[in-house]
């Protein structure tokens, strides 16, 4: 009996022996299975986790994936710059009209203020104009007078009894040198000149008869000169003449710069024909530019008469 006890023990060692050894297994059996899980997990939360960590064929899945995302994330951006450009370009319009209609803005400004001025210069020269005309008619009383006075003292020169008649040869001996020219008022040519401001004038016309006008100024003074000098001339030979002291009876502060004829018969200083031919001769020549500068006086006036109703026009 106590041997089948014994081996009644045995058996039953063997049997719980059995049982851990069985629990150790699906104990090992559960400590491996967890570790599967959590690589599961993780595989599942890749998108968290740095791709730098994975190695292989992970590695290059999610390099690839990472490209693609950045592939995606350029044509985003690509989109969005074409309807930027769409925006600038309006912007860009808007800004370029501001600007242009800033410009015909101060065009016109500029333009009008150019208008004023235009105005003003041809309000100026139209009075310019005027006191030419004032001082032409003054000019051509004079020249029209000087003839008489020349033509008068040629004819005594020539006369017989040239020594009765000396009171009126002292007289328009002493007239026949002095001549009072024309001078143009021309500060408002000069200013459009000087300061480029011609350009102003934009008529056609009325620019071109402003350029003839003042044009005919150069031949004119030219003249003057010239009839001046013959005038010097005449000076220079009627000395010899005429005697001065009588000359100085006639004219001086006194007489206020008139002429004054002399009283009585006072004699010539020579008698001389020949020099009396010389000064005649003298005088001839100051009476053909006398006559040619009268003529150019009345041509003047009308020119500035025709110049000023065009200008009022413009």
């Amino acid at each position: 009996m106590a041997d089948k006890s014994e081996e009644e023990n045995k058996e039953n060692l063997k049997n719980e022996e059995a049982e851990n050894l069985s629990d150790e297994i699906i104990s090992s059996s559960d400590n491996e299975t967890l570790p599967i899980q959590e690589s599961e997990n993780i595989e599942d939360s890749s998108d968290t986790i740095d791709p730098a960590l994975f190695t292989g064929k992970d590695t290059l899945k999610a390099d690839t994936e990472n490209m693609e995302v950045h592939h995606h994330g350029h044509h985003h951006t690509q989109h969005e710059t074409k309807r930027g450009w769409k925006s600038y370009f309006w912007e860009f319009l808007m800004l370029f009209l501001a600007v242009f209609c800033g410009s015909l803005a101060e065009y016109g400004l500029d333009h009008k203020i150019e208008d004023d001025r235009k105005v003003q210069y041809i309000a100026t020269m139209i009075s310019d104009l005027e006191q030419d005309t004032t001082l032409l008619g003054e000019s051509i009383t004079r020249f029209k007078q000087k003839g008489i006075e020349i033509d008068s003292l040629t004819t005594l020169l020539s006369a017989k009894n040239i020594k009765d008649q000396s009171a009126e040869l002292y007289y328009y001996g002493r007239l026949a040198s002095r001549f009072d020219f024309f001078t143009s008022t021309d500060h408002t040519i000069k200013q459009l000149e000087n300061s480029g401001a011609f350009r102003l004038i934009r008529n056609t016309e009325a620019a071109t008869a402003i350029s003839e006008y003042y044009a005919e100024m150069t031949s004119t003074y030219h003249l003057q000169s010239n009839t001046n000098e013959l005038a010097m001339e005449y000076r220079s030979t009627a000395y010899t003449f005429f005697d001065p002291a009588i000359f100085e009876s006639m004219v001086n502060d006194e007489t206020n710069n008139v002429i004054s004829k002399p009283v009585g018969k006072p004699l010539l200083m020579s008698y001389d024909k020949v020099a009396i031919a010389r000064l005649s001769s003298t005088l001839h020549y100051i009476k053909g530019s006398r006559l040619v500068l009268y003529n150019r006086y009345i041509f003047l006036n009308k020119k500035a008469t025709a110049l000023i109703e065009l200008l009022k026009k413009q």
